[in-house]
């Protein structure tokens, strides 16, 4: 799998879309940087990313595809799949707070940001941009949002020190690629209920449906 590495870069997600505009992403890839100076939630919102207080992460995986499954249900699975790579690599048991967020003790840990390359009916790229994050920092908090708080919060000093980076995006990336592909292949129903199973919220988002 290609990945990219960088020092600073506006935003992992925009460095993606280049990256696929040039030519240079042609199968699965990831990008992860030690910071960003313009990193983006969903709504518009900016996600602060100072030097090496979080994980910067956007996981590519290119098209064509015929099936456009929504951006929604791709948020979905990739939460899911930061739950699973989170508790994984560190133990600690993350939940999912209605759409992108990602919560430990009612604090905000990370945030997730899907985007879809579409071009005449067709899905040329999946963008996943994962924040999450790793060191305490100051970090913008917006109105009526939950605080935000860093893996160092719940970890000992022994377990900080011990936790390697590197293994836990491998292993985002890996989880990643293996949700987003149950909703590609129509395992709809699996990925709303594991994130359901993980969600903070009391009422299931999918009763309207």
């Amino acid at each position: 799998m290609l990945a990219f590495h960088y020092d600073t870069i506006d935003s992992t997600n925009d460095e993606a879309k280049r990256l696929l505009d040039q030519g240079k992403i042609t199968e699965d890839a990831f990008i992860v940087a030690r910071e960003q100076t313009a990193g983006r939630g969903r709504l518009g919102h900016r996600w602060v990313s100072p030097l090496d207080a979080g994980i910067y992460l956007t996981v590519i995986q290119p098209g064509p595809r015929e099936v456009l499954p929504e951006t929604t249900m791709l948020t979905l699975a990739a939460g899911v799949a930061c739950v699973k790579a989170i508790e994984r690599e560190t133990g600690l048991s993350t939940q999912l707070k209605p759409i992108n967020d990602l919560v430990i003790d009612k604090s905000k840990l990370g945030g997730i940001l899907t985007e879809s390359l579409i071009q005449q009916g067709k899905m040329l790229a999946v963008l996943t941009g994962i924040g999450i994050n790793v060191h305490p920092a100051t970090r913008q908090v917006e109105s009526g949002a939950l605080p935000p708080t860093c893996l160092a919060d719940h970890l000992s000093k022994q377990q900080m020190q011990q936790l390697d980076l590197n293994a836990l995006v491998a292993r985002l990336v890996t989880e990643i690629i293996t949700w987003n592909s149950r909703v590609y292949t129509g395992q709809i129903d699996i990925v709303k209920q594991s994130w359901q199973a993980h969600s903070i919220a009391s009422v299931s988002i999918f009763d309207h449906n």
